[in-house]
């Protein structure tokens, strides 16, 4: 072998290696910068499959390329997915529970309805055959019409209290002094509370004004009131007062002498709810005053509170200032 071809041939072998050198630094490369881009591809597809089955995905990584930009929106998309998800199911919760409110409060009423109706078909049936003192037709009518007219308050209430469930009955706010709301509605309790010898002692500043429908609010504060005069002792007095809270002013009434159980007072405000049933139905109560309270209230965002006091029973109502 010459020494032309010796050289030649080592050219060439150095050649081989040098390629053989570069191919594998090549493909090494090339595994680093496959590798580097299949990786967030394969994060992003992990997090997208946990994302499916709604578990938990942590934040994408910064990252300032297009991949990163569609990381961050795919995340995007999965929280305003899972906000979306949280709301429709807090909806039908919340329609379920409105669902067998409903069931519960027309079970109730129909079963309240129906003693009046009976109680007056007996009465009619009785006078009708002339049995025993229904013949005399005079006294027995009046019952009736008496029955009558509990029974069309009662169903007025009840179609109240469904119009403001199904948001039928939207709050007018106005402006109102919360002193002259008060002395406006007060008249209609003084008869019956003096019947009693109740006193009605009212302490509510000039200047007060508040932001409420003032319909509703009469109407709320006219079933709190006649509650207290109902349950307040012979004798007894009921405290009607207004202190300043933050932007509120907290309109107070107090029976005096009165407790409830503590267990009982939270049922208070469910329809038919009595304390004692053969007493109120005697007076005329249809076991919906406080549920009205409570609805419209609500309706107008309004917050309350019924609660024991070492003076009496509290009821108390949070009106936004004007």
């Amino acid at each position: 072998m010459t020494g032309l071809e010796a050289f030649y041939r080592e050219l060439i072998i150095r050649g081989v290696a040098v390629f053989a050198v570069m191919l594998a630094l090549s493909l090494l490369c090339a595994f680093v910068f496959a590798r580097q881009m299949t990786k967030p591809i394969t994060r992003l597809a992990d997090s997208a499959g946990r994302m499916a089955n709604l578990e938990e995905v942590p934040p994408p990584l910064e990252q300032k390329d297009e991949l990163g930009t569609l990381a961050r929106d795919v995340y995007s998309m999965y929280v305003k997915l899972k906000e979306t998800i949280t709301k429709l199911e807090d909806e039908i919760l919340r329609e379920r529970e409105l669902e067998e409110s409903q069931r519960y409060f027309f079970s109730a009423a129909s079963h309240e309805l129906k003693t009046p109706i009976a109680a007056a078909s007996v009465l009619l049936e009785g006078m009708l055959e002339n049995v025993g003192d229904y013949k005399d037709h005079p006294k027995y009518l009046r019952e009736c019409v008496k029955m009558m007219d509990a029974l069309s308050k009662m169903i007025s209430e009840i179609l109240e209290i469904v119009s403001l469930n199904d948001g039928r009955i939207i709050p007018a706010f106005e402006k109102l002094d919360i002193r002259h709301t008060v002395a406006d509605i007060l008249p209609d309790f003084q008869t019956l509370s003096e019947a009693n010898g109740q006193r009605i002692v009212t302490d509510i500043p000039d200047g007060q004004s508040c932001l409420a429908d003032p319909q509703m609010l009469q109407k709320a504060l006219s079933n709190v009131i006649l509650n207290a005069v109902q349950n307040t002792p012979v004798d007894g007095e009921i405290r009607i007062w207004s202190e300043p809270a933050a932007n509120k002013y907290r309109l107070c009434v107090l029976n005096t002498g009165a407790r409830i159980d503590d267990t009982i007072l939270p049922k208070l405000f469910d329809p038919f709810y009595r304390v004692d049933k053969a007493r109120s139905r005697k007076s005329g109560r249809s076991g919906l005053g406080l549920t009205l309270v409570r609805k419209t209230l609500e309706a107008m965002n309004i917050d309350f509170t019924l609660e024991n006091t070492p003076d009496g029973v509290l009821f108390w109502m949070n009106l936004p200032k004007v």
